[in-house]
């Protein structure tokens, strides 16, 4: 598994707070947040986009449904795979 914590340096500086989100009866998760400026891409759907948010559960991490890619500079800049959440904002300008 990939440590959440390497993102590239341009990155951290933008990181947002870590937060453990819990669901009913569920033992709370430990949720990782990645700002905008990581690239997120499905290679199965040939699909990538740099949304305003990514949100990885530590689970998904564990079960690869999330591979972090490291950038040419060293630390994570790209994320390829499903994750839990990602963040859009939309506003009438956009």
């Amino acid at each position: 598994m990939s440590e959440p914590g390497k993102l590239s340096a341009r990155l951290e500086r933008k990181r947002p707070l870590r937060f453990s989100a819990q669901c009913g009866d569920e033992v709370p998760r430990q949720t990782h947040a990645f700002p905008d400026g990581v690239l997120l891409s499905d290679v199965a759907t040939d699909f990538a986009t740099g949304p305003d948010a990514i949100f990885v559960s530590k689970e998904s991490l564990q079960a690869d449904r999330v591979t972090m890619i490291d950038g040419a500079e060293g630390g994570y800049v790209e994320l390829q795979g499903v994750p839990d959440m990602v963040l859009e904002v939309v506003s009438p300008s956009s």
